[in-house]
């Protein structure tokens, strides 16, 4: 029998990495028994920069003493902006050059555009240039491709692949035919950037008297309770704060509606996991969404993350024949692009290629 591809993946720890950690705790689950699957921590539980520094000679020490025992094949680095972007590319010179492990980056930082943009030009061209010494760069869809072109990223280096979610969806669709309250949910950190501010404002729209919202995510509860305190929207919300990934599958299956007016994104999890639970999807064209999103088709697109777009958008929903065919389109689009056996197979096949390649 073959021995089992040895993979290694280096980045946060799964329980502390937010969207990237959950998608990466599906595919371990999905994987299990198929390959042998390690993960490094990059970072550490302190967000100092400084005991960063230590995570990062930590895991090149891992990576040496797994290389001389023979127990890693490819090494995949899940790669954000800023100091993620440094120590991923420091370990992939070491993983590649030193000890000649075939190395990929994937890039899910919703923020690295703007990094790249508004940095100087030594640091953008030590950046691109590390990046371009790997054996591979995976991004997240064809917008994110066309900018780390336009950064100077060797095109054929790059390669599209998303990580999915597994099937959420239930044959129990009593959440589309009651009319009577429409249950809303946000499921994302709770900010500016994920549009938490605008969803609050459009909430308090006396038109949306029947809808009522559930926040769930990390971020102050107190101070998001503040901000809503005499207005009208406080009595149909409910702050969950963070919760389990079984306690987020649960509300999915409760809810109606599943919104997310962020302002950047890379590609949100919430929405992969909203199509999986056929439930109707409200959001903004951001990030890699736009290669994924339909308006009227798959989902209702938001014009904008102002308060009168996510109010009318939340009307158009109100139809339950509306939201019943959204959400067949919406699962149908899941098992097309974020079916979790079906991306597992394909990062997996990736990384036999870079492995038989060399």
């Amino acid at each position: 029998m073959a021995e089992k591809l040895r993979v290694v993946v280096f980045g946060p720890p799964l329980n502390n990495s937010g969207g990237v950690g959950t998608l990466f705790t599906y595919f371990r689950d999905e994987v299990e028994g198929l390959i042998d699957l390690k993960f490094v921590d990059t970072r550490g539980s302190s967000r100092h920069p400084i005991f960063s520094i230590f995570s990062l000679l930590s895991s090149i020490c891992q990576a040496t003493i797994l290389k001389i025992q023979r127990r890693i094949d490819v090494a995949h680095l899940n790669m954000g902006s800023r100091g993620s972007s440094f120590r991923k590319l420091t370990l992939a010179f070491w993983l590649k050059r030193i000890l000649g492990v075939p190395t990929a980056l994937h890039l899910h930082a919703s923020s690295f555009d703007t990094w790249i943009e508004t940095s100087s030009p030594l640091v953008r061209k030590i950046v691109i240039s590390g990046i371009n010494r790997a054996d591979k760069l995976f991004v997240l869809g064809e917008i994110w491709k066309d900018k780390m072109v336009s950064f100077g990223v060797d095109s054929d280096l790059i390669q599209i692949l998303v990580m999915g979610v597994p099937d959420l969806s239930s044959s129990d669709v009593r959440h589309q035919k009651n009319d009577q309250i429409i249950r809303v949910l946000f499921a994302g950190e709770m900010s500016e950037r994920k549009g938490l501010p605008s969803l609050l404002d459009a909430m308090s729209d006396e038109r949306l008297a029947n809808y009522h919202l559930s926040i769930a995510g990390s971020g102050s509860v107190d101070r998001w309770k503040t901000y809503l305190e005499s207005k009208p929207a406080q009595r149909r919300t409910n702050f969950l704060g963070h919760i389990t990934v079984d306690e987020v599958h649960r509300e999915l299956a409760q809810s109606q509606i599943l919104i997310l007016p962020s302002r950047a994104e890379g590609l949100p999890v919430s929405v992969m996991e909203g199509f999986a639970a056929s439930t109707t999807v409200i959001c903004t064209v951001v990030g890699a969404l736009e290669t994924y999103l339909e308006d009227d088709q798959n989902s209702i697109v938001l014009k904008s993350s102002q308060p009168s777009d996510i109010a009318a958008a939340l009307l158009r929903a109100a139809d339950a024949d509306v939201r019943s065919r959204l959400s067949v389109n919406g699962h149908r689009s899941w098992n097309t692009h974020f079916n979790v056996r079906k991306t597992s197979n394909r990062l997996i096949e990736e990384w036999r290629k870079l492995v038989a390649a060399k």
